[in-house]
């Protein structure tokens, strides 16, 4: 629903942007139906209404996260939330914020959380330990005796709480719960679908399997609890969208399919696959030192580093050797030479920020220089907005890839 929902976001957006020819969706249709043009527009446009009523709805209720973003003052243990162009929304008289979703933001103030929204009003009172973002209606909280539950945007309970840990509602309509040491999934009415008897429990996935944990060890059920794969793995993860899922036994990786087969014929101590558009390409650690090898295992680059990561860009790889750091691609050729200490997360957007000699600056993946190496700090994408967090001379900024200052505190 989830996936569903964000196409039917996207597909409203443009085609409202289409209709609306660029111009803002209020001030287009305010020309549209002006009375000269009235019948002109019902005769021309009258077969996108329904689309038209679908899409304006879309436009004025759907907001994008990352048009807002919380910023901490952890030094005064103070909050508020500015916009992409750094106004500040909400001013800096909370605790702590959270990101804002679906018309609403989590606050807290004192010890207690509740929610406000874009006018710094209070909607749902200060009341709990913990709040969460609101998603498809719900959001999860947790109340003073620790408990934990599910609210609508009303604050209205919808799952009460009672529960010692919870997740939101699934795509599915389930939720999975603990109640003492053990974990179960109900759906929407708190009828048992999986009784309270595992150790870890994930919700169900598109063809209602989840994966859980008994004795020590880890495996599958489905939604009659009858067990599909069974519990002999050390390490299991959920199956991926081509169907294969990480397991470890024995103090070795591979990947299996529902049928409980295994993908590749040789083990390693870690594995981490990608699929290439004509090759599977595996990045493999024997002990301590981690190698590219694809799917005959032949060696792409020598298990002789220190460190490899899969980045955003297919044709780099995060390597690390002699301890300083730097970028390969898939055929062991180096892209930005191996001379860096240290890196915030790899690439993202097409920047990767990067620390030498004490000081941090920014590449793009030619290994051009964007920001030069005099930061004191930089955290890319910023609460994933876009923005990049920068410090220096003791002084937070928040910048723009051109560098711009959207905000300092």
């Amino acid at each position: 629903m989830k996936k569903i929902n964000q196409v039917l976001q996207k597909e409203t957006l443009r085609l409202t942007t289409a209709f609306a020819g660029g111009s803002t969706v209020k001030s287009r249709v305010k020309m549209l139906f002006q009375p000269r043009s009235m019948k002109l527009a019902w005769l021309k446009f009258a077969f996108l209404l329904p689309i038209l009523g679908v899409a304006l709805l879309g436009a004025f209720s759907f907001q994008d996260r990352t048009q807002y973003i919380p910023i901490h003052q952890y030094n005064e243990r103070r909050a508020g939330l500015i916009d992409r162009t750094g106004k500040i929304v909400i001013p800096f008289e909370y605790q702590s914020l959270g990101l804002y979703s679906e018309g609403l933001i989590s606050a807290q103030k004192g010890n207690q959380w509740g929610y406000i929204n874009l006018k710094n009003k209070v909607v749902i009172p200060f009341q709990f330990q913990q709040a969460d973002e609101f998603e498809n209606g719900t959001a999860r909280v947790k109340n003073e005796q620790g408990l934990y539950g599910i609210i609508d945007q009303t604050g209205r309970e919808i799952i009460p709480a009672k529960y010692d840990w919870l997740e939101n509602f699934g795509q599915n309509g389930f939720f999975v719960a603990k109640v003492g040491e053990k974990y179960g999934i109900l759906d929407k009415n708190q009828a048992a679908i999986l009784p309270f008897e595992y150790d870890m429990l994930y919700n169900f996935d598109e063809k209602g399997w989840a994966l859980a944990e008994k004795d020590g060890k880890m495996g599958m059920v489905n939604q009659k609890n009858e067990t599909i794969i069974p519990f002999i793995y050390d390490k299991l993860e959920k199956f991926d969208e081509n169907d294969w899922a990480k397991i470890s036994q024995n103090e070795q990786e591979n990947y299996i399919n529902r049928a409980n087969q295994k993908r590749f014929t040789f083990e390693y101590s870690t594995l981490e696959a990608r699929q290439y558009p004509n090759q599977t390409l595996i990045i493999a650690t024997q002990g301590e030192k981690y190698g590219l090898v694809n799917q005959k295992n032949e060696v792409l680059i020598p298990l002789e580093y220190q460190e490899l990561r899969f980045q955003e860009n297919p044709k780099l790889i995060l390597a690390k050797k002699n301890n300083k750091i730097g970028f390969l691609n898939t055929q062991n050729q180096i892209v930005i030479p191996l001379e860096y200490e240290f890196f915030s997360s790899g690439f993202k957007n097409g920047l990767a920020a990067l620390n030498t000699q004490g000081r941090w600056g920014m590449l793009d993946e030619n290994g051009k220089t964007v920001l030069p190496f005099e930061y004191e700090f930089i955290h890319n994408d910023y609460w994933q907005s876009g923005l990049i967090q920068v410090q220096k001379n003791g002084k937070t900024s928040y910048i723009n890839k051109a560098g711009k200052a959207i905000f300092r505190k």
